[in-house]
């Protein structure tokens, strides 16, 4: 989740979830025709999974504004641009329907993960370059 570069939740930031046994609670409120449309099965250590448990621990900052990930963050400041992740990188998270191009609802449901706080993406990196293309 992301609030100000100090802010954000990362290995150093994140505290471990009293009740470990939320993410299996998660995956199994998960129904397969949901999983199906999406471009990998949820898992600890996933997006989607990491937040599910954190926010079902109560472990979330309150100042903390939307999840992101790393490479993500890093180009962004690299190139002093908005966050935004791609198409592959959002069907990572486990939670993102590739068959209608959107996070998926029920899967967002179960773990009571705000569709507000999933990256913003795009289909790539030509949606949202804007400058010379590299080499040239």
């Amino acid at each position: 989740m992301a609030g100000s570069p100090r802010q954000r939740i990362g290995r150093d930031g994140l505290k471990r979830s009293p009740r470990p046994e939320l993410a299996g609670d998660y995956l199994a409120a998960c129904k397969d025709v949901d999983l199906a449309k999406t471009g990998c099965k949820p898992a600890p250590g996933y997006l989607a999974v990491t937040l599910a448990t954190l926010i079902g621990s109560d472990s979330i900052p309150q100042d903390a504004t939307s999840a992101t990930f790393l490479a993500d963050w890093v180009a962004a400041e690299l190139t002093d641009t908005s966050i935004v992740t791609d198409r592959s990188n959002a069907a990572a998270s486990g939670v993102f329907n590739l068959m209608e191009d959107c996070w998926s609802e029920p899967l967002l449901d179960n773990g009571r993960i705000p569709q507000s706080g999933c990256p913003k993406w795009s289909r790539g990196f030509c949606d949202r370059h804007t400058g010379p293309r590299m080499g040239s």
